[in-house]
């Protein structure tokens, strides 16, 4: 026998099951839900001769716990249709 159970044995087992069940709880450790966020969004609209706009928007997006492929940007033609659109990411495939 490698020694006695003694109520300081309990107590300590105790503590350790109930750190780790406030770690999980607090979404420390686990897989925990973690909600969608933007952590930046920054849009710069300039002057880009004559009538045109140039629009340039940078952003970071956190899905989170969710299962989500992107962001979807619909891009209205009421002043005419849109040129040089491009999408870009330094991460995603």
């Amino acid at each position: 026998m490698l020694g006695g159970t003694t109520k300081a044995r309990h107590g300590a087992v105790a503590v350790v099951i109930g750190g780790i069940t406030a770690l999980t709880g607090f979404g420390v450790i686990g897989s925990g839900n973690h909600p969608e966020r933007y952590d930046t969004w920054q849009v710069i609209i300039e002057p880009a001769g004559g009538d045109a706009l140039r629009i340039t928007e940078t952003f970071d997006q956190d899905f989170g716990s969710n299962d989500r492929h992107g962001h979807e940007r619909l891009i209205p033609n009421d002043y005419g249709v849109p040129a040089d659109v491009v999408a870009s990411s330094p991460e995603a495939p």
